[in-house]
C-alpha cells in the first residue's frame, strides 16, 4: 500500500472519529498498515469510554460494577505524629469507633532567621476491631505514632439542623513509635 493511500485511509479513519487527529504524526515513522488500523480501533475503543464516563459522570456519582470498568484511584495517608489526648470509643453497638487526635508539625524558616512551627490537628477514627482495640487499650496522649490510612469527608447537621463538614483519617494501621506502651488496664486484667 502506497504512502498516499495510507494518507486517504488516514483521512477516512480521522474523519470518523469523535476528534480530529492526524494519526499518522502519533506513529513512529515507518509504521505499516496493520498498526495504523491497530492504533486506530485502540483509539476508537478510548473514545467511546471517555465519552460514555463523560457523559454518566456527576461529581457524587460513581460507575457501577455492573458496567464492567472500574476506574483505579488512589486514597493514601501517612502521618507520624503526637497524640493529642487519650482515645474514645464512639459509634454505635453495631458499629463501634475508637477516635483520636494527631498533632504533625511544619516549621518555615524565615531569612531573618526566625523559625515558624505550624501544627496541623488530624482526627483518626479507627473501624477494625483488633486494632480499635489495641488502640483504645494501649495509646496515651502525648504517645508519638505512625498512622496510614485514607482521607474521609462528612458531613453532619447540629442541633439547630446546619452542616458541617468533617475530614477524618480512617486508619488501615496505627503504629506505636514509643518504646514501651503502658496500658490503661489495671495490672491484673492483663493477667488473665
Amino acid at each position: 500500500m502506497g504512502s498516499r493511500a495510507v494518507r486517504g485511509l488516514v483521512l477516512k479513519m480521522s474523519q470518523q472519529a469523535t476528534l480530529s487527529m492526524n494519526y499518522k504524526s502519533l506513529l513512529p515513522p515507518g509504521s505499516s498498515y496493520l498498526q495504523l488500523k491497530s492504533f486506530n480501533r485502540n483509539f476508537q475503543s478510548g473514545v467511546s469510554r471517555l465519552a460514555e464516563y463523560e457523559a454518566s459522570a456527576n461529581p457524587n456519582q460513581q460507575l457501577h460494577a455492573s458496567q464492567g470498568r472500574m476506574e483505579k484511584t488512589v486514597n493514601h495517608v501517612n502521618l507520624m505524629g503526637r497524640v493529642g489526648g487519650d482515645p474514645q470509643k464512639r459509634g454505635t453497638q453495631e458499629h463501634p469507633v475508637v477516635v483520636f487526635s494527631v498533632a504533625t508539625h511544619s516549621n518555615y524558616n524565615y531569612q531573618t532567621g526566625g523559625v515558624l512551627q505550624k501544627t496541623d490537628w488530624h482526627r483518626i477514627c479507627v473501624f477494625k476491631p483488633y486494632l480499635r482495640d489495641s488502640v483504645y487499650k494501649y495509646l496515651n496522649k502525648g504517645q508519638r505514632v505512625y498512622v496510614t490510612g485514607r482521607i474521609s469527608y462528612g458531613e453532619i447537621k447540629d442541633e439547630s439542623g446546619a452542616s458541617h463538614t468533617t475530614t477524618s483519617i480512617i486508619a488501615d494501621d496505627v503504629i506505636f513509635i514509643s518504646s514501651t506502651p503502658t496500658s490503661k488496664s489495671s495490672p491484673d486484667e492483663d493477667l488473665n
